[in-house]
């Protein structure tokens, strides 16, 4: 799992601004950019990738991890993933 990503993670569950800020992205894209995402989390001082967010979300997906209740809200608003190739359907 990425270090990076996985503390860009913990510190946007903690963070009510920042979950506005991806809430906002979700509705002005209706999907979750992932060339926005990484471009909010370098600019908190994260140094992730689209590729390294793209694997986090593999994993995720792979090993069963828990996802908190924003991440869950998240996923329950059926925001396709946008990785610049192309939507994927959470």
């Amino acid at each position: 799992m990425n270090a990076a990503f996985d503390a860009f993670r913990k510190h946007a569950n903690q963070n009510p601004e920042l979950q506005r800020e991806l809430i906002h992205i979700v509705e002005a894209t209706q999907s979750f950019d992932l060339t926005a995402l990484t471009a909010l989390a370098q600019r908190e001082n994260f140094n992730i990738t689209v590729q390294d967010a793209e694997k986090f979300i593999a994993e995720i997906a792979e090993n069963d991890d828990e996802l908190s209740d924003f991440e869950l809200e998240m996923v329950a608003a059926g925001a396709p993933i946008n990785c610049g190739r192309g939507a994927k359907q959470l």
